[in-house]
């Protein structure tokens, strides 16, 4: 059962991911890479101009503090509660 739940949700994830990159593909037509390829992630970037990229990089980061602010907390929370 939770074997086919899981699957389920990938296959849904997969689905979600691939309308999102079709969508920006129709706005952007200088974007060729596809959700099904192996080498998907530098396709995307190298469709990319500067802007763009910088922005992704800056996203990352603050995706990156973010989680180590997190686990900074839950790590002196368990620590204290221990």
């Amino acid at each position: 059962m939770a074997v086919a739940a899981f699957i389920a949700v990938m296959v849904e994830t997969i689905i979600i991911q691939q309308r999102c990159v079709d969508a920006v593909k129709r706005m952007n037509h200088e974007k060729t890479a596809s959700v099904y390829d192996v080498k998907f992630q530098r396709k995307w970037m190298d469709s990319c101009d500067e802007s763009e990229q910088r922005q992704m990089g800056q996203a990352a980061f603050k995706a990156y503090r973010a989680a180590v602010n997190t686990c900074l907390w839950l790590w002196a929370a368990l620590i204290v509660l221990h």
